[in-house]
């Protein structure tokens, strides 16, 4: 009979092998969409968020700011997000997804 120790190895192994096919296929599909798994991760978390500011945005993905700002200021050139200045505070921008934004992540 396997030790619940080889057992909790081959477990490990299993998850970590299914992991990195998610990345692969996460990478495979964002290619094909033509943009970032950033991106990808980016559209989504607006898409679950809508109106989140940048700032907020940020501090979800634990990213870099200049980072998020790049990915944002790409997607938002190909029509995907846009940004609006906030009504409540005019120094915030909050971010939506753009009909062909929204298009792209039920696609994805």
């Amino acid at each position: 009979m396997m030790s619940e120790l080889q057992q909790a190895i081959d477990l490990t192994h299993s998850f970590v092998s299914i992991a990195r096919q998610l990345k692969k296929l996460s990478f495979q599909t964002a290619t094909k969409l033509g943009v970032t798994v950033q991106q990808l991760i980016i559209l989504n978390s607006i898409r679950n968020n809508e109106g989140q500011t940048q700032k907020e945005l940020t501090e979800r993905l634990i990213s870099a700011k200049s980072r998020v700002s790049l990915s944002i200021d790409e997607l938002e050139k190909k029509n995907y997000v846009k940004r609006e200045t906030s009504a409540v505070d005019r120094r915030e921008t909050q971010l939506f997804l753009t009909p062909d934004g929204e298009q792209l992540c039920q696609r994805y």
